[in-house]
């Protein structure tokens, strides 16, 4: 059902449902009401899981949608897994190789080493590969919840990065800072579907941004490329180099 007109409401043009005078975006077909957000695809696609947006985003009374969000991808983190593997190799190779059969091999014959050493030495050996373990999985652990904690949010006027997993904290970069960007992909990344967007900007908070490792990566370098080109001509903003 269509609302009534009213001072502060106007007709979409495409959809001729009733939203506010000052949107720039339709909340019913997802529409760009004026030329400088024109292209753009809608606010359906994200780069990362749905289940991530707030409620707040997900209110009617919000115009201005979401063009992109997510965090970097798991597969960013292969270093840390490979270290992950070799900690874990050390302690299985603690616990399982008996280490005090081989010293004792070794002193046996000269009497250096009792029964009780021998003892002493697996309890030390095993004892030591499972804490090695349990520091492992809690360091991989932690990589991980560092790792998703770094949240991206793009929409029409500006980028969000919120970070943090204990203390939260947000910044916020205005479209028509962006002076340059850059899209990195190395072959694995290419064959994963990730990247990395680099943004450099007029910005004295955050001059040097980036969507480390990312998914749909292209479509943020272009989203990004068109929305802060929209930006400047909009503010009549000129980046010297």
């Amino acid at each position: 059902m269509k609302r009534p007109n009213s001072v502060d409401s106007k007709q979409c043009p495409f959809c001729g449902e009733t939203i506010r005078m000052e949107a720039i975006k339709c909340r019913f077909c997802a529409e760009f009401l004026n030329d400088d957000h024109a292209g753009i695809e809608p606010t359906s696609r994200f780069g990362g899981d749905a289940d991530k947006r707030s409620d707040a985003d997900e209110t009617d009374s919000q115009d201005e949608g979401i063009l992109y969000f997510g965090s970097p991808s798991v597969l960013s983190m292969m270093r840390t897994f490979v270290k992950f593997i070799l900690f874990i190799a050390v302690a299985v190779v603690l616990l399982v190789l008996p280490l005090e059969d081989y010293l004792q091999k070794a002193v046996g014959e000269r009497g250096g080493m009792t029964d009780n050493h021998h003892v002493l030495i697996e309890a030390i050996r095993h004892g030591a590969g499972i804490v090695l373990i349990v520091l492992a999985v809690l360091w991989l652990f932690w990589k991980i919840a560092v790792l998703k904690s770094t949240y991206y949010e793009v929409t029409a006027d500006r980028i969000e990065w919120a970070r943090g997993v204990f203390n939260r904290k947000v910044d916020n970069i205005d479209m028509f800072r962006i002076v340059d960007l850059s899209l990195q992909r190395t072959f694995f990344d290419c064959i994963f579907g990730i990247g990395t967007v680099h943004v450099i900007t007029s910005d004295k908070t955050d001059p040097n941004f980036a969507f480390y490792k990312v998914p749909d990566a292209r479509y943020l370098y272009d989203t990004l490329k068109h929305l802060s080109t929209g930006a400047d001509q909009k503010r009549g903003v000129v980046h010297l180099e």
